[in-house]
């Protein structure tokens, strides 16, 4: 059990976030009290918030782009169903979409 010195309400360990330059291996803040307080400092900072999330997507862009194409291949199924289905309740709207795309390639011919 600790204590979280935001709440001070007496927590187990496992409500703790890992923080190994502690004296017992534990964040300071219990998971719940953390999040809010990230939560307020993006409300509060919108503009570093919004840099670091860039930031973090730029830097990890390949690794985002193999784990979607991996989920992707690991769900192929669900997503052909999918995407069999919608195409057959919007059959009209890709009929109207194919005939516009070759008119306007037609005429730019």
């Amino acid at each position: 059990m600790k204590e979280c010195r935001r709440c001070h309400k007496m927590k187990p360990l496992e409500d703790f976030h890992r923080r190994y330059g502690s004296k017992d291996g534990r964040n300071s803040y219990c998971k719940e009290c953390a999040n809010e307080a990230v939560r307020e400092w993006r409300r509060n900072n919108p503009e570093k918030a919004k840099k670091h999330a860039q930031t973090s997507y730029l830097n990890n862009i390949d690794r985002r782009r193999e784990y979607g194409r991996a989920y992707y291949a690991s769900h192929r199924e669900y997503y052909a169903a999918y995407y069999k289905k919608w195409s057959e309740e919007h059959r009209e709207e890709i009929s109207e979409r194919r005939k516009r795309y070759y008119r306007i390639r037609k005429e730019s011919a």
